[in-house]
């Protein structure tokens, strides 16, 4: 929670968010291409790549105030609280994928606790089988000056190249939820070619 204290006292470097369109997919290993343009589940896309060696673990689930594009995306307050469900997607030992889920207080009141309550169970699979709707995914290289890559820094993770991520706007029974998937380049050892 500190570390998400102190993001906020640093001046704020932002995403650049853009939709398919603008990537340049030829300049991304297909690999890694394959990944960012899944729009099924990911963690079931990456279980299937990494041969049953998947799993998800649980960063943080706790209540907080988003980051201020997270909340610019929920045209919620930047000072109102949601619900904060950080993960690691994992093969082993080594991380894949750090994937950041906001809830709005209004969405868990319309959806029940159940959201809050996941451990270690990938999210997908509640939204996927409840058809929840979602937006076209936007994507983004995540500029080390950033508060989601101060984020990282801060929870370990090395930033030795620019990683990609995406982010998706899900409705589950109309009320929104906002995903943000950083893919670190350590995805590429796990994908099969």
């Amino acid at each position: 929670m500190d570390s998400i204290k102190a993001s906020y006292r640093k001046p704020q470097v932002n995403i650049n968010w853009q939709d398919k369109s603008a990537l340049d997919i030829e300049t991304i290993d297909r690999r890694l291409g394959a990944s960012l343009l899944h729009t099924g589940s990911l963690s079931r896309f990456l279980q299937a790549q990494c041969r049953g060696a998947f799993r998800v673990e649980p960063e943080a689930e706790t209540w907080q105030r988003p980051l201020p594009d997270e909340a610019a995306r929920l045209s919620q307050s930047a000072a109102e609280t949601a619900f904060i469900r950080a993960v690691w997607l994992k093969s082993g030992a080594q991380r894949l994928v750090y994937a950041r889920t906001v809830i709005p207080k209004t969405t868990l009141a319309q959806t029940g606790d159940r959201l809050t309550r996941l451990g270690a169970r990938p999210l997908g699979e509640v939204l996927f089988a409840e058809d929840a709707r979602r937006s076209p995914l936007r994507f983004a290289r995540l500029p080390p000056g950033a508060a989601l890559s101060r984020l990282l820094q801060d929870q370990g993770q090395a930033m030795t190249e620019v990683p990609w991520a995406r982010q998706s706007l899900f409705h589950l029974q109309d009320a929104p939820l906002l995903i943000t998937e950083v893919f670190l380049p350590e995805l590429t050892t796990c994908l099969q070619t």
